[in-house]
């Protein structure tokens, strides 16, 4: 049987299905699944296939706060990358996420570093510690 994200037409009938499942078992009384929420998993590439589904309807079921399940906590997939060229995987290395962390950070800062409100206050680091990083990391002025 081929893998859960080349059979994107299976999600909803299997997520409806671990709804009716789940919701009998924990005796909540959910039934739906909203439409942004099952966007988000059709949007998902299911490295884990239909057990991680039905893991993240259980889940989901236990945090319905309505009959409708709004929301679905699907892991954080960005960091992990699917190279084209091949099937293998991608994991970004602590250095980058430092990086990608920092430029983020500063450039929701608008690129201060210093002061209240700053870059080096939000990351908890004192100035100078932060510019050495910044320094080391290669980021400068116009990445922000």
């Amino acid at each position: 049987m081929p893998p859960l994200r080349e059979r994107k037409e299976d999600i909803g009938l299997l997520a409806r299905h671990f709804i009716a499942v789940y919701s009998a078992k924990t005796g909540k009384n959910v039934r739906e699944i909203s439409e942004t929420a099952l966007k988000s998993l059709l949007a998902y590439h299911w490295p884990g296939n239909i057990r991680e589904l039905e893991n993240l309807i259980e889940r989901s079921i236990l945090l319905a706060k309505t009959d409708t399940i709004e929301h679905i906590p699907l892991p954080a997939f960005d960091e992990i990358k699917v190279n084209n060229k091949s099937n293998e995987w991608y994991f970004k290395t602590i250095q980058e996420n430092e990086r990608e962390h920092i430029i983020n950070v500063l450039e929701k800062c608008n690129g201060r570093i210093r002061g209240a409100g700053g870059a080096s206050e939000i990351l908890g680091l004192p100035p100078t510690t932060l510019a050495s990083r910044m320094q080391k990391l290669g980021i400068k002025r116009s990445h922000f």
